[in-house]
């Protein structure tokens, strides 16, 4: 039997994103990324989620799933966006082209039925109808259990759930990154809909020592968030006003990132990506409790200095000064 899923009335789980398999943070073998998967079901997790677009790294995703069982994961993977037999990418939400992802994954997943679904993006040549239809009916066939949607907005899922029930949503979201946050959230507890979050630790920027640059070939060299003065005055809060937070009450700052959202009342699944057995260690643990409200708020009161600050510095917002 494949793990059940949880209710919005239980602790949300730690899932194990693996985006990170890809390389683009660090180099990582089959080896290397087997011991990551069985270090995160001996934990407990079982939630694993993938895509058909990342990098494929040389990693073969049936033998790591045949090495800890079937039987013993939520397989979660996506749809829209794929790579096509020469490796190029792929973006298309036509009802064909969804199938033959979905029949893809399968295949290279090793699986008869995938746990979750979901669109990567919302596809810009279909309509909700045929895109989020196509996933309803292969819910209805069997091949996928549960169906969502990736990167939209409160009015894309309200379209979405015209067409059929919207099982889970994933959208970034973070402690220090809470765009559209409330209205999701409300539509997530107004329809049994579980969020997924994505970058709750912000590739490791709330962590106990963000690092201070990124070695070639790392996907953050790339983006504007993680560079210059922007990453380097965000990192400086994290140490100055957040870590202190996390030492007062004898936990790390990625504690108080996953038990932030661990307190939100729509996450069901929070997918967290790791390159080493220790991070997957670190991570469980930081996610087993909730933290008490007081602790969240003084974290929020945290916030709420560097939004000021971050004003009073550039006469902009913490995500537009992030480049958000």
């Amino acid at each position: 039997m494949t793990p059940t899923l949880p209710s919005t009335s239980t602790l949300p789980s730690l899932g194990l994103g693996t985006f990170p398999f890809s390389g683009v943070f660090t180099p990582l073998d089959q080896q290397a990324a087997s011991d990551v998967l069985r270090a995160f079901v001996e934990a407990g997790g079982w939630y694993i989620e993938t895509a058909p677009v990342y990098a494929p790294n040389g990693i073969n995703f049936e033998q790591l799933i045949k090495s800890v069982g079937r039987e013993r994961l939520f397989l979660a993977t996506k749809c829209v966006t794929g790579r096509d037999a020469t490796g190029a990418t792929v973006r298309s939400g036509k009802s064909h082209h969804l199938r033959e992802q979905c029949h893809s994954e399968l295949k290279r997943l090793g699986v008869n039925h995938l746990d979750l679904l979901q669109l990567h993006t919302v596809p810009e040549d279909a309509s909700a109808e045929e895109s989020f239809g196509t996933l309803q009916e292969l819910k209805a066939e069997g091949l996928v259990r549960n169906v969502g949607a990736s990167n939209v907005s409160l009015a894309q899922l309200k379209a979405f759930q015209a067409v059929g029930p919207v099982d889970f949503v994933q959208n970034r979201f973070s402690f220090i990154y809470q765009a559209q946050h409330r209205e999701i959230e409300g539509f997530c507890l107004e329809n049994g809909t579980l969020l997924n979050p994505y970058q709750v630790i912000e590739r490791g920027l709330l962590t106990d020592n963000p690092r201070q640059a990124f070695r070639d070939g790392d996907l953050r060299n790339n983006k504007y968030e993680y560079s210059g003065d922007v990453y380097a005055y965000i990192r400086s809060w994290v140490l100055s006003d957040l870590k202190p937070i996390a030492d007062t009450h004898g936990v790390s700052v990625t504690r108080l990132a996953l038990g932030w959202a661990v307190h939100q009342p729509a996450v069901g699944v929070i997918p967290v990506g790791a390159t080493s057995t220790q991070q997957v260690r670190v991570n469980m643990a930081a996610s087993t409790v909730p933290l008490p409200s007081d602790v969240i708020a003084e974290m929020e009161s945290a916030f709420e200095r560097l939004e000021g600050a971050v004003r009073d510095r550039v006469g902009l917002s913490v995500d537009e000064y992030r480049g958000l």
